[in-house]
């Protein structure tokens, strides 16, 4: 269920959580539940870390590690799925990662509007500028006009002020605004190539709630969810996270638990937690703190 909300919640998880996965078929499946689960549970930014400090310049495969190219795949695809379907032809260039898209379910979330559907808010993409006034592609049979320049291919957030005979008119406005006046909005994809960036690169400056899932996590039956503004949940399907963040030595942590209000293993009856796919995990997860 999508619901208006005035808060944020923040996901993070390792780019090492498809390195077992076999096949680019599967790996590219398991992303796409990844991206059901973080629509249908209306997270609002989820970041993919190395865990190991090693990636730099993610965004090419050729020459990278393992890990580099798990990250730089895990993000593609999640961006993919996120981006309404009229905008990827002017986003997303045929790429090898995007080879098995074709078997992602789509998110039907509220901003991949089809045609027929009426919104105050749409996405689009800047597809031309004439005398100052900008055309944008909002799926519509009709670009929208903007009265100032913005550039080309630049994907935007729209409010439509008005419609006559089929011409649209708006302004570009903050991506948060429909989720603060109407209703959930999809969700940002940032890659972190270590775990301080998770922190240090926060969009919204800090988190003022952190809670950890792992399979090494206090035995709990009740999860505490403050009146926090920013909160991140930290997916730890390993049992690795509090050793790499004792090893991070941007952080600095003498003790990386003390981050943490919760550390919690949520799946506590469950005997073999390592055969448990992150997509599962994350639907297990999320539910038990109903949101």
């Amino acid at each position: 269920m999508h619901k208006k909300r005035d808060w944020t919640l923040s996901l993070a998880f390792p780019c090492t959580v498809i390195k077992d996965v076999a096949g680019q078929d599967m790996k590219s499946y398991i992303c796409g539940q990844i991206g059901r689960a973080l629509a249908v549970f209306n997270v609002n930014e989820v970041i993919v870390y190395d865990p190991n400090n090693k990636t730099q310049g993610f965004a090419e495969n050729e020459g990278k590690s393992h890990t580099s190219c798990d990250l730089s795949f895990i993000v593609h695809i999640l961006q993919y799925i996120e981006c309404p379907q009229y905008l990827r032809k002017y986003l997303f260039p045929m790429h090898e990662d995007l080879k098995y898209i074709g078997l992602v379910n789509p998110l039907d979330v509220p901003h991949h509007l089809r045609r027929n559907e009426v919104s105050e808010y749409r996405e689009g993409v800047v597809v031309s500028v004439s005398n100052s006034v900008s055309f944008v592609d909002i799926g519509l049979q009709k670009h929208a006009k903007v009265p100032m320049i913005l550039p080309e291919k630049t994907r935007v957030t729209l409010k439509l002020d008005a419609q006559a005979k089929g011409n649209y008119v708006g302004h570009p406005v903050d991506p948060a605004e429909p989720r603060l006046k109407n209703s959930y909005w999809g969700f940002d994809v940032r890659a972190a190539t270590s775990l301080s960036e998770v922190f240090t690169n926060s969009p919204f400056g800090s988190y003022d709630q952190i809670i950890g899932f792992s399979k090494v996590g206090d035995r709990v039956t009740k999860i505490n969810v403050s009146n926090s503004q920013h909160l991140i949940l930290f997916i730890d399907i390993n049992g690795e996270l509090l050793d790499q963040l004792k090893l991070d030595a941007d952080l600095q942590l003498e003790s990386p638990k003390a981050i943490f209000s919760e550390f919690v293993n949520p799946l506590i009856n469950l005997k073999i937690l390592s055969e448990v796919t992150i997509d599962e995990y994350l639907f297990s997860v999320l539910s038990k703190l109903r949101l």
